[in-house]
């Protein structure tokens, strides 16, 4: 809960500072043109917030994936120091894991929201971005119970699938630019 909390704090204290919104003076914002950019800008941030975060998240399955083979390692092996680093690098990535897919999920659905206020219309590459989002939801639905049953290889498969199409949705809804 500590991290969640730690990271709550930090994903919207960046939003806070480097928000649009507080780069403009009040008085500019009666002007539908800078509304419409301030709305773009506002969308295309908490979009990238999002796939950082989601950077984040995902950096667990290399992080886990890889450890055995580097603790091995003759210099790991040697060096305690290093394997205890190696060790708390990937418990922190742990910890805040699941946050950081919930909190990718709601940056997804505000960035969704303020681009549809902005564009005023669904095409393409918003449905794809909607099928990422979707992909992203089952996704949390399994993690959540994988969370509970860790032992479950078919659950785990399912959350690595449903991980994959999201991440192939999104690459796909950001290169639609």
């Amino acid at each position: 809960m500590k991290w969640g909390s730690i990271t709550l704090i930090f994903v919207f204290s960046l939003i806070m500072v480097f928000h649009p919104f507080a780069a403009k003076a009040n008085d500019h914002l009666h002007k539908s043109e800078e509304k419409s950019e301030i709305l773009e800008e506002s969308g295309e941030f908490i979009g990238w917030t999002s796939a950082l975060l989601a950077g984040f998240a995902l950096s667990l399955f290399p992080a886990r994936r890889s450890a055995p083979y580097l603790l091995k390692h003759s210099v790991i092996k040697q060096n305690p120091q290093i394997r205890t680093s190696i060790k708390g690098i990937i418990k922190a990535v742990g910890k805040g894991h699941m946050t950081a897919g919930v909190l990718v999920l709601l940056l997804s659905i505000c960035h969704g929201y303020l681009m549809l206020i902005y564009e005023g219309e669904i095409g393409p590459r918003e449905f794809i971005g909607l099928w990422g989002i979707g992909f992203l939801v089952f996704s949390l639905f399994t993690g959540r119970f994988l969370s509970q049953n860790r032992h479950r290889k078919g659950i785990r498969q399912f959350h690595i699938v449903s991980v994959f199409l999201f991440i192939v949705f999104s690459m796909v809804h950001i290169l639609l630019d």
